[in-house]
């Protein structure tokens, strides 16, 4: 994935150590004696939403949390697990004392796959296989198929961070997830907002706006260099509160300031040719080196650029700054002034932006699961739509998401942790989802027998979260969706059982993380 390296002892070596950490602890399952696991990795962590990796891909801080929720869920299903040892230890099968040490195998590969930046695997030891065989002979427990799984969700979605030169081609028991194509992934988005429900259009819209006005202002009234007017309110402008206004502030302090730095170093030193030179050099070097550390510094190290590049040119200095320092001026206070007409707060519509992005999957996935059910190919043109609603729906809610973390309050929104959490589970159920929609696509040669249940619940399970989501309180008990989905055994597909386990998985981490937050 771009912007992630293996080795580089942030993100990835943080989270890898907590796996490691549940590995050991699994391994020692039958010694713990009801214990819980050991809590100081996990209280030395934090998520990585509140930390991120300086050069991540935003995709690649979705992984690690979806990651690090998956952690803490099999922390707690570890715990739960061990106080069921009473029950599962006296049985007669060998899977009692084998299934803790597997599930502590697979939990160290996904520890080491996360340190090498490659595909977890089971090139050094079995580990699919024998947990199958090791849970043949085990009573029916909700803890333990629970446990397994949230390990095999976070071993199909540490492929995510696979780099491309490390991806296992050789056929694998559990199929890593994969990113898609980023340029047909581009479109894709772009075409599920070209709606003005998207917020990312709105933002569009009000950007073309300030543009026009700004161009219209400076070509009306004949104004040399006023091309600065509508360029500032192009980089003053943007859809989240906290840049638009500090940017804003900051390019009209800097101007200011950048222009009397400016002017003073002309009337002191009176430079010459050479000299405009070195200070036209000198202020270039500034702007890049203080454009990621303040944008004030930036904005005066720009502004003192252009001045003197135009007195290279002919320009007088006082008439270089005054109309640098003007047309900023403008085009900064234009953009301000149509952010306050037309303001957008992120944090009251986060919850209504997840609302309708549950509703929105829902209906996809009712029909995606449905057509699984009765092998009858949908109407493709209809799945299509229904797909892009569902795009649709979580783009808004990323970007709700995204401005909501840098407004000046958040009241009646969600806690930037749990969205963000949300976010990565429900992309997770997404991905799941496109996966089986390619699988309609190829054709369906014969039903799924359950799936109409699954189908069913799935469905129920996501309308219940909304109306939670919406009520602002804790998700009711939801319909036994891990019970139903393992139900399915080898009467299904490969595909099939894969993807609607990583759904399940999901939209059980989307209801617990809930029951945490209302």
């Amino acid at each position: 994935m771009p912007g992630w390296r293996p080795n580089d002892g942030s993100a990835a070596q943080t989270i890898a150590a907590a796996y490691r950490s549940l590995a050991g602890y699994a391994s020692r399952l039958a010694d713990t004696d009801g214990m819980a696991p050991e809590p100081h990795t996990f209280a030395a962590m934090s998520p990585p939403v509140d930390d991120p990796h300086p050069f991540a891909h935003a995709g690649a801080v979705l992984v690690f949390q979806a990651l690090f929720d998956e952690a803490e869920r099999i922390r707690a299903s570890l715990a739960s697990v061990a106080t069921e040892q009473r029950r599962i230890a006296p049985t007669q099968s060998s899977g009692a004392p084998t299934l803790p040490l597997l599930c502590g195998r697979a939990l160290t590969e996904i520890a080491t796959a996360l340190e090498d930046g490659r595909d977890p695997n089971e090139e050094r030891e079995p580990i699919w296989t024998p947990i199958d065989h090791a849970m043949a002979g085990l009573p029916q427990s909700a803890a333990v198929d629970a446990l397994l799984g949230q390990i095999r969700a976070a071993w199909r979605t540490a492929g995510l961070l696979s780099s491309s030169a490390n991806r296992d081609a050789r056929p694998s028991r559990l199929t890593p997830l994969r990113p898609r194509p980023p340029i047909r992934d581009a479109f894709t988005t772009l075409r599920a907002n070209l709606t003005l429900e998207s917020t990312a259009f709105r933002h569009a819209l009000r950007l073309a706006a300030a543009i026009a006005v700004s161009t219209t202002i400076y070509r009306v009234m004949r104004l040399q260099r006023g091309y600065w007017m509508p360029l500032t309110a192009l980089l003053v402008l943007k859809p989240e509160f906290h840049d638009t206004f500090a940017r804003g502030v900051a390019r009209i302090a800097g101007t200011i300031l950048g222009a009397g730095v400016a002017t003073l170093i002309v009337r002191e030193l009176a430079p010459g040719a050479s000299a405009l030179t070195i200070l036209v050099l000198a202020f270039a070097w500034g702007c890049y080196a203080v454009f990621r550390m303040n944008y004030t510094l930036f904005t005066i190290s720009v502004t003192g650029y252009v001045v003197f590049i135009l007195m290279l040119g002919g320009v007088g200095e006082m008439a270089a700054a005054t109309s640098r320092a003007i047309d900023t001026i403008v085009g900064g206070l234009l953009a301000l002034a149509i952010y306050a007409i037309w303001p957008t707060w992120a944090a009251a519509t986060v919850p209504s932006a997840l609302a309708a992005m549950l509703d929105a999957h829902g209906r996809y996935v009712g029909v995606l699961l449905d057509s699984y059910a009765s092998a009858v190919m949908p109407d493709l043109g209809r799945l299509a739509h229904l797909r892009a609603d569902a795009r649709l729906a979580r783009s808004n809610f990323e970007a709700a998401v995204e401005r909501m973390l840098v407004e000046p309050s958040r009241r009646g929104g969600l806690r930037s942790r749990t969205a963000v959490g949300l976010l990565a589970a429900l992309r997770r159920h997404a991905l799941a989802a496109l996966a089986l929609h390619a699988g309609v696509e190829r054709g369906i040669d014969r039903p799924a027998p359950g799936m109409s249940r699954l189908s069913a619940e799935m469905q129920t399970s996501l309308a219940l979260l909304a109306d939670a989501v919406r009520s602002s309180t804790p998700p009711p008990p939801l319909p036994p969706l891990r019970q139903t989905q393992l139900a399915l055994g080898k009467s299904v597909s490969l595909l099939l059982g894969e993807e609607t386990d990583l759904m399940v998985d999901g939209v059980n981490t989307i209801a617990d993380l809930l029951r945490r937050e209302l």
